[in-house]
């Protein structure tokens, strides 16, 4: 079932890259993982490696990649902009993808990605603490290039006390704006688990899937 989704994901990435305009599309990403939470109830394995691995796959089709692992609150918010006033520079051609792993939780239906030094022991905390989701898609929205992908490996569960929370586990979902693909390694408002082996199964389906497709 993982490798139709994530077929059906990079169909789409090969659709709009065939379809778009025929002119030079320059191709940037930003990879995020998170594992190293300052919180040990919060640390994870797999993000940082995750990000690695998908920021080799992406390299190898062709995207220029700015990595960060285990980013501050301050260092995810300078990412978000500086990747937005990236595609704004290389114009409407331009095809943007952003990756994340680590901790994600939703809150009064907001998504927000934790970053590695938060320390949130309620849902108020994780309000002033981690970036919305909504504003990274802001940059890329101000961007005006015609094409981008959000790909959230941020499904955990929620290590908040169950008695702060107003939601449960997972992401909300989220309503894209025109030319814009979101992509989740699980339903929205379900869990995945971080896993036994390095990588998470999403990730490794998802490097493996962008391998055997010529983009």
């Amino acid at each position: 079932m993982l490798r139709l989704v994530l077929l059906g994901f990079v169909g789409a990435l090969c659709a709009a890259l065939a379809f778009a305009d025929p002119a030079p599309q320059p191709r940037y990403a930003l990879v995020i993982g998170n594992s190293d939470y300052q919180q040990p109830a919060w640390k994870l394995t797999n993000p940082a490696n995750d990000a690695r691995l998908m920021a080799q796959a992406l390299s190898d089709v062709g995207f220029k990649v700015t990595v960060l692992l285990d980013g501050t609150e301050a260092q995810m918010e300078d990412a978000f902009a500086a990747h937005g006033a990236r595609l704004k520079a290389a114009g409407k051609n331009a095809v943007g993808l952003i990756y994340y792993a680590g901790h994600g939780v939703q809150s009064q239906g907001l998504n927000y990605l934790v970053p590695v030094d938060a320390n949130a022991r309620s849902e108020q905390d994780i309000w002033r603490q981690a970036p919305r989701l909504g504003d990274a898609l802001r940059y890329v929205e101000d961007a005006g290039n015609s094409v981008n992908f959000v790909i959230l490996d941020a499904c955990r569960d929620n290590p908040l006390p169950s008695a702060t929370r107003s939601a449960g586990g997972g992401l909300a979902e989220v309503k894209p704006a025109r030319g814009l693909l979101i992509s989740y390694s699980t339903a929205p408002g379900y869990v995945a688990y971080d896993g036994d082996g390095g990588n998470s199964a999403f990730a490794v389906a998802l490097a493996e899937t962008l391998s055997q497709k010529n983009l």
